[in-house]
């Protein structure tokens, strides 16, 4: 079978499960392609079985640029067999459930999804009151836990097996409260976002690798600028190599509020633009 596997990642997490992913699916033998969500052709992704979509839960939905992606899977006519795996560092709402049942709608039910569940990877939104001050440690544990639990939800997808993860049924009356409030929550928090010129060194990387294009160094004031396209995915916040981006006035504070850097460790800043 040919499976191709589409991603969003703010930090790496999901891109590093969709990439061990990739690794158990090739090792039982079957051929695998790997799609970056902003940047994948939408023909070439559905050329294949099963599609599989690795994506973060923000608020009890996928991150907005996999939900741009899902849209456009959903508008395109086209049928599909998929299967979901999102990540979170708290608690993952019903996100990949309704998300399935969005897809299912927007297509007509022409795209079956037969399989979601949910991992806990390390928090990349350490601001303010979600600070969880992990440690080195804590983050290696969570990753092994979540590696394991990724290993098993594959070998069962591979088994054919069909398992659709609903969330706590008590908190059931929450996840549509969540989903309305985040993208307000979100926007008030990108708002808070600047760059300290005295730190800043005009790397550009910030520029290359937000996904929305919403940051620009000014030539005329040589500082970096934020437009009202963000989508608060931390990229720039977490990777800036002298750590000159923040959120508000306490942010500067790395000790208390450490930057998480996932498993890149150095993003890829020709993913989006050169």
């Amino acid at each position: 079978m040919k499976f191709n596997l589409v991603y969003f990642s703010s930090t790496g997490n999901s891109a590093y499960l969709a990439e061990k992913a990739k690794e158990q699916i090739e090792t039982a033998g079957h051929e695998v392609q790997i799609f970056e969500a902003i940047t994948a052709n939408l023909d070439e992704v559905f050329q294949c079985d099963i599609i599989g979509l690795h994506f973060p839960i923000w608020g009890s939905e996928a991150a907005k640029p996999m939900r741009w992606f899902l849209k456009k899977m959903g508008e395109s006519g086209k049928s599909a067999k998929v299967y979901m795996i999102s990540d979170c560092a708290k608690m993952p709402g019903n996100g990949t459930h309704f998300e399935a049942r969005q897809l299912s709608k927007l297509s007509g039910g022409k795209i079956k999804t037969f399989y979601t569940q949910n991992v806990k990877m390390p928090c990349n939104f350490n601001i303010g009151i979600f600070n969880l001050h992990q440690s080195q440690e804590l983050v290696a544990q969570i990753v092994e836990k979540s590696t394991s639990e990724l290993h098993t939800y594959i070998a069962e997808i591979l088994s054919g097996k069909e398992s659709i993860e609903k969330g706590n049924p008590l908190l059931k009356p929450l996840f549509p409260l969540i989903r309305n409030i985040e993208p307000i929550f979100l926007k008030k928090l990108a708002r808070k976002l600047n760059s300290d010129p005295e730190k800043c060194i005009r790397c550009r990387m910030c520029v290359k690798i937000c996904p929305v294009e919403n940051i620009t160094l000014n030539p005329e004031t040589n500082c970096i600028e934020y437009s009202d396209k963000c989508i608060f995915c931390l990229k720039c916040y977490n990777f800036c190599p002298k750590a000159a981006i923040n959120v508000g006035g306490e942010t500067p504070n790395t000790e208390k509020y450490a930057r998480y850097k996932g498993h890149e460790k150095r993003p890829r800043v020709n993913m989006y633009r050169k």
